[in-house]
């Protein structure tokens, strides 16, 4: 936007800024969303006339949805490598845990790192973050979860109210580049390929939906508000994916008869 004033800002110029990064739409999109956001605040605080955002209107690029589905055999190999770790003390246990936690409770990475000691809830069988992404959140205290908690506890920083302290000032949380940092490390040592923490969300909702429960259930447990977002982390495994391919086939030759037959086609004329 360069020195535009907030209030001359037209359609036109975001557009114009918007192609220019087509080539990335993924990225060109975010960005569209962000400037959005800014300029509803502009009209908030009253620096645009209301109705004015000249996102609006301005067409997404089509984007290539970025799947990335951890296996039972990387998330095996995972779980090896946090084991590894903790045994040989290469990392510092408080992004370990914040590790674990992320695949216990579907969280997003931001409210375990927010996580307190006072959201934990344990005669109620919850934990309760008054303030996350989706507003007031609860999600059940698992025997998974209580175990790493309880196993936490011994080494609670006195005066730090975070779960997941930061490594270096003991009184301050963990921060997310410093989780982000060990979450690679511990994919690199357990063979696995690169990959975002936020793709132990997509495992851990795929866990929950492929266990049965209810759509209303795994938003719960995902902290999803609506179910097209919730439905948008599920993933189908290839194993599955295939075994259901194989059984459609099979019921369609059963009710086809002997799926070897040969069937004659007359010629034109015959």
């Amino acid at each position: 936007m360069g020195a535009a004033k907030v209030a001359a800002v037209t359609r036109s110029e975001i557009v114009a800024l918007h192609n220019r990064l087509r080539t990335t739409p993924y990225e060109a999109n975010r960005v569209l969303a962000l400037l959005s956001v800014m300029f509803k605040h502009a009209e908030l605080w009253g620096l645009r006339p209301e109705g004015s955002n000249p996102c609006r209107l301005v067409k997404r690029f089509r984007e290539q949805r970025r799947e990335r589905l951890l296996t039972d055999a990387e998330v095996t190999a995972i779980f090896e490598a946090l084991d590894r770790t903790e045994c040989d003390g290469s990392e510092d246990r408080s992004p370990l845990l914040a590790i674990r936690l992320l695949f216990a409770t579907a969280c997003r990475a931001s409210e375990i790192l927010e996580l307190q000691w006072s959201y934990v809830d344990g005669p109620a069988g919850e934990i309760v973050w008054p303030d996350s992404k989706t507003g007031d959140m609860r999600k059940p205290l698992t025997q998974e979860v209580r175990e790493l908690l309880d196993g936490a506890r011994g080494g609670r920083v006195v005066g730090n109210p975070f779960v997941c302290a930061a490594i270096i000032d003991k009184a301050k949380p963990l921060a997310f580049g410093t989780l982000d940092d060990v979450w690679h490390r511990i994919l690199r040592r357990a063979g696995v390929s690169p990959c975002g923490l936020h793709a132990i969300r997509h495992r851990a909702a795929t866990d929950i939906a492929n266990s049965g429960v209810p759509i209303q259930v795994g938003m719960r447990l995902t902290g999803h508000k609506t179910a097209s977002t919730y439905l948008r982390y599920l993933h189908a495994e290839r194993e599955q994916t295939l075994a259901a391919a194989e059984l459609v086939s099979k019921g369609r030759a059963t009710r086809l008869g002997n799926s070897k037959k040969v069937v004659q086609i007359p010629l034109k004329g015959e």
